[in-house]
């Protein structure tokens, strides 16, 4: 619909309700608000996703301002057609307001309300950091009808100017309109453009070519700035919410102010990190927890990321050291982050991370979640549950899988599929991601082919394309969990097939799920002499 359609139908829409009647732009939001949920849920099911009475008449006043810049109806209704309302990137959920691709050039159009100058130049850089990546070069526009502010953003000067009416009225006429699906504009973002990790892009990560989502922002906003004078702070998150990026840039920024940070991996240091430390990062790997929590006076902050891998057993105590450095050094901050059911040892587990965290708030911290997963696609998402379990009491929700990155490979002869393996990691640009075995007894895992990186190598890390063989060591088994109504009472319980896998020193299926939840774009199961396995696994899925 072009814009002056729309903006007719919705005060005809409005004003068919017969409560007011339609004027000025602060009379038609007060008549929109009568009737808010029944006319969001109407154009939202045309394709026209308004949150509420300000975007529609903020919208209409955007039109009216066309209009008033000599732009006729007819003209509104040849040249303003075929722009995408509240488009989202997939996996991440960056948001434009309008947007139309062509075949000379894109158009970009924000529209806000009660607003500032500089949150529409930095609303506008942020779309060109999202958008830059396109074939074709965008113009940036933001208007502003509440403050009488209009501007564009000039992406190859990082210059913000008022907007010039006849230049915007060419940009409309002129631009060569590409008429594209929706699926086509999925096509047209490459996802690893915009998912930046501190050790596998470090030079983007320094270079600060990343952004936070308003979530995280918050986050960031609040620990430097605590409104209850808060010096402890969780961060909780399930892999994909950015909990990594998040805490390395709080770091970043902690240091740039002056601050004396430190941060303690819950693991061995990657590559990445020893970059990160020959550009001034303090990062430590666990075993040097207690040496720096004795040493807490030196730091301003300590930063403990992966703490849900913190050890409470008598030979290590970190549970301990931790709090009682907490309780000895009131002039020092603690951040730690943590996800509970990213755990690698038979001592550690979800109920480990929720004792931090109990123990964290007694002590006053102020805690966050991190819940909207940007990492990885929703097919990834949708068969990584399925994976753990599906269930048996109703079909499976297959994964579409269209564009085939998750792959499926059956292999009935060990032998090839370590070839096969080896010869992906050491000649693709694929990584295959395995599993620890124990120094000390033979175990069934030991079966498993030598050949990439382990999964306490990548603790944090995100790959692009992702291997990961599964054997005899894998198989499904049956199941129950309760089934709670919304007051938490018990009511039955569902019953499912679960990943189950043999016993090991370094629990399997946890090292399972610490590799698969490291798969950002591509995804490879290579099944090793297990065919019921592979049944079932394809059987997750549409394509494969």
């Amino acid at each position: 619909m072009d814009f002056y359609t729309l903006s007719e139908h919705i005060l005809g829409y409005t004003n068919s309700f017969g409560e007011v009647e339609l004027g000025k732009c602060q009379v038609l939001e007060d008549a929109i608000k009568i009737n808010e949920g029944e006319i969001v849920s109407y154009f939202s099911n045309i394709s026209y996703p308004f949150k509420g009475a300000s975007e529609f008449s903020t919208f209409v006043s955007f039109v009216q301002l066309l209009k008033d810049w000599g732009m006729t109806p007819s003209i509104l209704s040849q040249y303003t057609d075929n722009f995408y309302f509240g488009y989202k990137i997939p996996q991440i959920s960056k948001e434009f307001d309008l947007i139309r691709f062509g075949e000379n050039y894109n158009v970009s159009i924000e529209l806000k309300s009660q607003t500032t100058l500089d949150k529409q130049e930095k609303q506008l850089k942020r779309n060109h950091f999202y958008l830059n990546f396109l074939d074709k070069q965008t113009r940036y526009y933001s208007f502003s009808p509440d403050i009488q502010s209009y501007v564009e953003y000039d992406g190859n000067t990082g210059n913000v100017e008022k907007i010039n009416s006849e230049e915007f009225k060419r940009v409309l006429i002129e631009q060569e309109v590409s008429l594209l699906s929706r699926d086509e504009v999925d096509a047209l973002f490459d996802i690893k453009n915009y998912l930046v990790s501190p050790f596998n892009d470090t030079e983007k990560f320094l270079k600060q070519q990343y952004f936070l989502n308003g979530h995280q922002e918050a986050i960031v906003n609040y620990i430097l700035e605590p409104q209850n004078n808060e010096r402890l702070f969780t961060i909780k998150g399930n892999p994909g919410t950015g909990k990594t990026l998040l805490i390395y840039h709080i770091a970043k920024l902690l240091m740039y102010f002056g601050f004396r940070v430190v941060i303690i991996h819950g693991a061995k240091l990657n590559d990445g990190q020893r970059h990160l430390q020959t550009k001034g990062f303090q990062i430590k790997p666990i075993t040097q927890l207690k040496s720096t929590l004795n040493d807490a006076k030196s730091y301003d902050y300590i930063i403990i990321d992966e703490s849900q891998r913190l050890r409470e057993e008598s030979q290590y105590k970190q549970v301990s050291a931790l709090l009682d450095s907490v309780t000895e050094n009131p002039d020092t901050k603690y951040i730690i982050s943590l996800d509970g059911a990213q755990t690698l040892s038979k001592s550690e587990s979800a109920a480990n991370a929720n004792a931090i965290l109990s123990k964290f708030s007694e002590l006053g911290s102020k805690q966050f979640s991190l819940k909207d997963r940007f990492r990885t696609n929703p097919d990834m998402n949708l068969f990584i549950r399925n994976l753990i379990k599906f269930s048996v009491d109703k079909p499976i929700e297959k994964v579409k899988n269209t564009r085939r990155n998750i792959q499926i490979k059956y292999f009935g002869n060990r032998a090839s599929a370590n070839t096969y393996l080896h010869k992906m990691e050491d000649t693709t640009d694929w990584h295959v991601l395995n599993y620890a075995k124990s120094r000390y007894t033979f175990e069934s895992i030991d079966s498993m082919v030598d050949c990439g990186k382990v999964s306490h190598e990548v603790i944090g890390q995100e790959f692009d394309k992702v291997i990961i063989p599964m054997d005899f060591n894998f198989y499904y088994g049956p199941g129950i969990q309760e089934k709670k109504n919304k007051k938490g009472e018990v009511i039955g319980v569902n019953k499912f097939m679960f990943l189950n896998s043999t016993d090991s020193y370094y629990p399997i299926n946890k090292m399972f799920y610490q590799n698969i939840t490291r798969t950002r774009e591509q995804l490879q199961i290579v099944v090793i002499e297990n065919w019921d396995l592979y049944s079932k696994i394809c059987n997750l899925l549409e394509t494969f």
